[in-house]
């Protein structure tokens, strides 16, 4: 279903062009790799966030993407790129079933847990629960990664991968449990925010390595 041929056959047509028309620069706080599956979250400003982290991302990561999407050509397509098939309208067990079982399988998903796109000043807004449930149901630990403004055509986007976050594994995915990691996303992507203004500024001590 998630074949490693499409994925990287689209990803190596489709990247270089990518590049050029948004260009981006990495940084990193820790390892620019890590084994088993992951909940990978970001800040969401832009449609284009998906494909700059798709194109970024040392790992190759999956997608959520509404169903309806999946038709025809574009389904193989979104497969071949990593997009998992949910109903957004009715998030029920199947959905949940599929993307545990994904993450327990080794893959690396991203969620926006602003939930939408929430503007272009990188500010980090309310954090709703899908991503932390979805962590303490795989019992995955959770990479967070900030993105500095909206993308634009022929700007370049500067994305930071933070360090990844090892869940205690005592807890639950119960209402307690899934807000404190909710509450533990919201810290972390603010601190990324910090970091990143530090970036900018040139007070980082390398340029890509943080």
């Amino acid at each position: 279903m998630y074949t490693n041929f499409t994925y990287f056959t689209i990803k190596f047509i489709v990247r270089p062009p990518f590049f050029i028309m948004y260009p981006y620069k990495k940084y990193f706080e820790g390892k620019k790799k890590y084994k088993g599956g992951s909940i990978v979250v970001c800040n969401h400003q832009s449609a284009v966030d998906v494909p700059i982290i798709g194109a970024a991302a040392p790992y190759r990561t999956l997608f959520l993407a509404k169903k309806e999407l999946f038709k025809g050509l574009k389904k193989r397509v979104l497969l071949g790129l990593g997009a998992v098939p949910v109903d957004r309208g009715n998030v029920g067990t199947d959905s949940l079933k599929t993307v545990v079982r994904l993450l327990k399988q080794g893959r690396d998903i991203v969620i926006f847990p602003e939930g939408t796109r929430v503007g272009s000043d990188g500010e980090i807004h309310a954090i709703k629960d899908g991503a932390a449930m979805f962590a303490l149901m795989a019992k995955v630990p959770i990479r967070p990664l900030y993105i500095d403004k909206k993308a634009r055509l022929f700007r370049r986007t500067r994305i930071l991968f933070g360090k990844e976050i090892v869940l205690d594994e005592n807890l639950k995915a119960d209402k307690e449990g899934v807000k404190f990691v909710s509450n533990l996303i919201a810290e972390e992507l603010n601190r990324l925010k910090g970091k990143m203004a530090e970036i900018k500024k040139g007070k980082a001590k390398k340029e890509k390595d943080v």
